[in-house]
């Protein structure tokens, strides 16, 4: 390097010799220069300084012990150090020898932020038009819950000072702070107990995605096309919204909610948190099952079982269908054909059973009677009876008096005895289930007033239960009216109608 770019450090004399030391502007490199300086004067040397040329002896610790004034003489080349000292002692000028050189600085790791879940890239709409396919591409990310952490803020990492050629501290670049972006989606918590991080966390459901550096959480999962295949499963932590239909024994289930705009054929729908709305035709299968926490909504229901927290709305007809609800039924503009429904509050219907009489059974029922395990066990007791019925009719007078079997002989007699083996069994069974209804009902909270409300019609094969008591309607009653139950007479009051009111008592 040439000497004019060098920067004087220091200087120092010793005896008659003269030290000059230079850096590199960054002072990254160490340049000593050592001249006598008798023989740098331009003058001629004595007698006795030339003797004391001729018998220099400096030693290396010497000549360190004078350097180690100006700078870290661990960080010498001693190599060229014990050079420059046999130059000296023999006369010899040291012209830029580089006797030490710096180290740079390790600098500090930026903080960084670990991802704990799995994200998308985009919030868009998945497309189902082409196939199930589509199915695959919603596991390559995570669905999240509130309360989930999605990633770990990790501060800076510390680095390590370097040193110039003097032996002075080359402080570190410190590393930059990991600062990511969000939205109210998503909580900052900056001290978790016992960690050097922080952490992100969800704040609400859905799934996370990652639009350059912002971090946020997709509520709605917004799927087009048909959802089939009894293996298929969606199991999504916030809201669905579904342009198109299922079908085939298909699963969803969405937290906070399902909204389709379509219609569902043997398909299963959960919501645990929100409600479920339908706009088309809900028919159901031998597996289908709807429940959800709020509200249930749909324009016809057909053969499926819709168990609700809320009300159940059906704005066209519900047939054979069974629907349990801890609120209201509202149908003022439907019809409810067939089927058992199940209401703690009351029903309203435009039309109730229909001109063939078929048997159509509501229910005033209260919360615990108004889900689908009392509606099974319901349904369960029905059948014992319909088939004790039956199996009466074949035994004739053997039913009731049974010991006259051992009158008869033969395969008659075997035939009669299996009958009443099947016959007694049923009888057993419908016993333990009317036993469980009843601690059902004694359990249940229910509404002050409880009544069914009909804007045109109820026709013949229509019942309405209510603690234990039937109502039977034998011939087409003309509304609008309001058959309300009086708990207190136990009994049925048929009068004008009154709009739907829900005041729960224990």
């Amino acid at each position: 390097m040439n000497d004019n770019d060098l920067v004087d450090a220091f200087r120092l004399d010793i005896g008659t010799l003269h030290v000059l030391g230079k850096t590199t502007p960054d002072k990254s490199k160490l340049f000593l220069s050592v001249a006598d300086a008798s023989a740098s004067s331009g003058r001629a040397m004595t007698v006795e300084e030339k003797e004391q040329q001729f018998a220099r002896n400096i030693k290396v610790e010497t000549f360190l012990k004078h350097l180690s004034r100006h700078m870290d003489v661990e960080r010498v080349n001693l190599n060229v150090i014990s050079d420059i000292v046999r130059m000296v002692n023999s006369g010899s000028p040291v012209i830029g020898r580089r006797i030490s050189k710096g180290e740079e600085p390790v600098p500090g790791r930026d903080g960084r932020m670990v991802l704990s879940k799995k994200v998308y890239t985009t919030d868009k709409t998945f497309d189902f038009t082409t196939g199930m396919s589509a199915l695959a591409e919603l596991y390559t990310f995570d669905f999240v819950s509130e309360g989930d952490i999605l990633a770990r803020i990790y501060p800076p990492q510390p680095g390590e000072n370097g040193h110039d050629a003097l032996g002075h501290v080359v402080p570190y670049p410190e590393g930059n702070k990991a600062v990511p972006e969000f939205d109210q989606t998503i909580e900052l918590d900056p001290h978790p107990i016992g960690k050097s991080y922080e952490v992100l966390i969800a704040a609400a459901d859905g799934y996370p995605i990652q639009e350059g550096d912002k971090l946020r959480i997709v509520e709605t999962l917004q799927i087009k096309g048909d959802l089939k295949g009894s293996d298929g499963l969606i199991d999504f932590t916030g809201t669905v919204k579904l342009k198109g239909n299922i079908s085939s024994g298909f699963k969803l289930k969405a937290k906070n909610g399902i909204r389709i705009k379509g219609t569902v054929d043997d398909a299963r729908l959960e919501s645990s948190n929100g409600g479920i709305d339908i706009d088309g035709k809900v028919s159901g299968g031998d597996d289908s099952l709807i429940t959800c926490e709020q509200s249930f909504r749909a324009g016809i229901v057909h053969a499926v079982k819709v168990e609700v927290k809320g009300d159940i709305i059906v704005t066209k007809e519900a047939r054979d269908a069974i629907l349990s609800a801890d609120s209201s039924i509202y149908m003022p503009k439907g019809s409810l054909i067939g089927g058992h429904a199940y209401c703690a509050c009351g029903a309203e219907f435009l039309n109730v059973g229909s001109e063939s009489q078929e048997r159509t059974v509501v229910e005033l029922s209260g919360d615990l009677e108004a889900k689908a395990s009392y509606s099974d066990l319901k349904l369960k007791a029905d059948k014992h009876i319909k088939a004790l019925e039956m199996l009466k009719l074949h035994l004739g007078r053997f039913a009731d008096n049974q010991s006259e079997v051992d009158t008869l002989q033969g395969e008659f007699k075997n035939k009669i005895e299996e009958q009443l083996t099947r016959f007694n069994k049923l009888q057993k069974n419908l016993k333990i289930l009317e036993s469980k209804i009843e601690r059902a009902r004694e359990q249940t909270v229910s509404s002050v007033n409880q009544g069914v409300n009909v804007i045109e019609a109820m026709y013949p094969g229509v019942e309405i239960h209510a603690k234990g008591m039937v109502f039977h309607c034998k011939e087409k009653m003309q509304g609008p009216f309001s058959i309300q139950f009086n708990s207190a007479e136990k009994k049925f009051v048929k009068g004008k109608y009154e709009p739907l009111s829900c005041t729960f008592k224990g």
